[in-house]
């Protein structure tokens, strides 16, 4: 198969192979008609990823099947809350198609999972998948771990070649979908808008957002829709919402104009008003190789609504890296979660601290992942005082 990238990169040169299997099985079940699934996590990121291979996906369905009715059933997208593919979405995945058997001629389907599947919190859902022999692409820029190992039929994740940051979900499946179906449009705009919001630091981020600018784009725009793109994924949660969403890429760009125009500012107020509490109410202790930010989120904002605590914890961790320019490390708590965040030069390693935990305190349902310098942990809330202790004695040393 010949492939051909929009950009230059090493990374996705030595994904090839990966990237190759994953648009052949897609197109296998295109063309035998077997239902394809897409999950994705219900934030920018996950929402760029599944648009971009919906993109791709329904047309070439379209010209697949004749009749409406047997196009509608073959192809679906749902957002996942978590950060990963919990049991119980495996099990409604599953319900559904198997409560379809006597409608028509049963063809297992391939589920599709974007910017999650990787992590251990994955592993029960892909193992009951496996049990029902359905066949598994996972595209994916978190750490894996070697729990999920043979668990999926195609695995395409940078951290597979040593990757840390180089690539988001969203970038990936830009690139898939050109592959895939190569009349998809917009997909060097969904690859900027989702690097703007996941916050990727790389060559390859700047060369997407050179493509948009030669399109007419402004950065400016491309920062103000990825904020827009996180509130909205924070309003849509489970819903898939693919006629808001395509109104929201642009297929009817008056709409999308009075969309980010009217979100602009309601977002840019929740931001502000969140970082005042945040900076009343955080606690900066300013060490001698590093500071640490310790935000307390459960008393300074309301569970559930935007920004979340992971956004509140990233902008106010921005705060003082920006303005102190010295390495930091933040950490938001609630009485069942912390957060981390951590600059590059920090020796913030999520993954060391979580493994740590589970080590320490199995009594307290210790669960949680992420990247090395961004990710969250949760436990019970019984553990609250010995967890944040343990932690913040690991991060001062």
């Amino acid at each position: 198969m010949e492939i051909n990238y929009m950009i230059k990169s090493e990374t996705l040169l030595k994904l090839k192979g990966e990237i190759s299997k994953g648009v052949t099985l897609i197109k296998k079940c295109i063309e035998e008609k077997k239902p394809i699934l897409i999950r994705h996590h219900s934030d920018a990121d996950g929402f760029c990823a599944g648009l971009a291979l919906e993109r791709a996906i329904l047309p070439l369905i379209h010209e697949t099947h004749t009749r409406e009715r047997e196009a509608w059933f073959s192809y679906s997208r749902k957002p996942n809350m978590a950060p990963y593919y919990s049991y119980d979405d495996a099990n409604k995945d599953l319900s559904y198609f198997l409560s379809e058997k006597g409608n028509y001629e049963y063809k297992k389907p391939l589920v599709i999972l974007l910017d999650n599947g990787s992590s251990d919190e994955d592993v029960l859902a892909l193992k009951k998948l496996k049990i029902y022999d359905v066949k598994t692409i996972v595209i994916d820029h978190h750490p894996i771990s070697k729990n999920t190992e043979g668990l999926m039929d195609i695995h395409i994740n940078p951290h597979s070649l040593g990757n840390d940051y180089d690539f988001s979900a969203g970038m990936l499946c830009a690139e898939m979908a050109k592959i895939l179906n190569p009349k998809t449009e917009g997909c060097a705009f969904i690859a900027a808008v989702s690097a703007y919001a996941d916050k990727v630091r790389s060559i390859e981020k700047e060369d997407y957002v050179k493509l948009c600018l030669k399109e007419g784009y402004t950065e400016s725009f491309l920062k103000t829709f990825a904020e827009a793109l996180d509130f909205e994924a924070s309003s849509l949660g489970y819903c898939d919402s693919r006629q808001l969403m395509d109104d929201f890429f642009g297929r009817d760009k008056e709409k999308q104009k009075e969309i980010i125009a009217m979100l602009k500012e309601v977002v840019l107020k929740k931001k502000n008003d969140a970082l005042i509490s945040a900076k009343k109410y955080s606690h900066i202790s300013r060490m001698e190789r590093m500071n640490l930010v310790i935000i307390p989120m459960a008393a300074i904002s309301f569970r559930g609504e935007f920004p979340h605590f992971g956004k509140i914890v990233g902008m106010m961790h921005d705060f003082v890296a920006e303005s102190e320019k010295k390495p930091t490390v933040s950490i938001g708590l609630s009485d069942s979660m912390i957060t981390f965040r951590g600059t590059p030069d920090s020796t913030l390693d999520t993954a060391k601290i979580i493994t740590s935990l589970k080590h320490k305190f199995p009594h307290a349902q210790v669960q949680g992942g992420g990247h090395a310098k961004a990710g969250s942990v949760k436990f019970i809330p019984a553990a609250y005082e010995e967890i944040k202790e343990f932690v913040l004695q690991k991060i001062r040393e």
